[in-house]
């Protein structure tokens, strides 16, 4: 199975500490919450949109995955690698199952996918192998 890089977003709520309750007697109540931990002895890294963005580039740059979008309507995108070469053995995907490009032009650190108008934006990849 092929790598798809994943764009993730923060999750973005009105009442980010609020919760529902619901007792036993099956009646409610709505409360906020308010961390009590004590002493942190070491604050950790935040689950964030960055930093999880951060960790699908690293990993794509450790597999030699190069990706970009293509955005709806557009037929064309360049994706761009130091690895690339006109003798490179290149494997291309697409988040839309079954979109293949219709051309593929090869040069120096760089391939140019050409594809069919697609209605939605539609993530393109790259893996150099040789």
């Amino acid at each position: 199975m092929a790598f798809t890089k994943k764009t993730w977003t923060d999750r973005l709520v009105e009442y980010p500490s609020r919760r529902q309750l619901t007792k036993t007697d099956g009646t409610t109540e709505i409360v906020d919450v308010a961390r009590s931990e004590g002493t942190v002895s070491q604050e950790g890294d935040a689950f964030s949109a960055e930093n999880m963005n951060d960790l699908e580039d690293r990993i794509a740059f450790a597999l030699g995955i190069t990706t970009g979008t293509l955005s709806a309507g557009s037929t064309s995108i360049t994706l761009q690698s130091a690895e690339i070469t006109t003798n490179s053995i290149l494997s291309f995907f697409t988040s839309i199952y079954g979109v293949s490009p219709t051309s593929v032009a090869v040069g120096s650190k760089k391939v140019v996918l050409t594809f069919d108008a697609q209605e939605t934006d539609m993530e393109v990849g790259v893996r150099v192998d040789g």
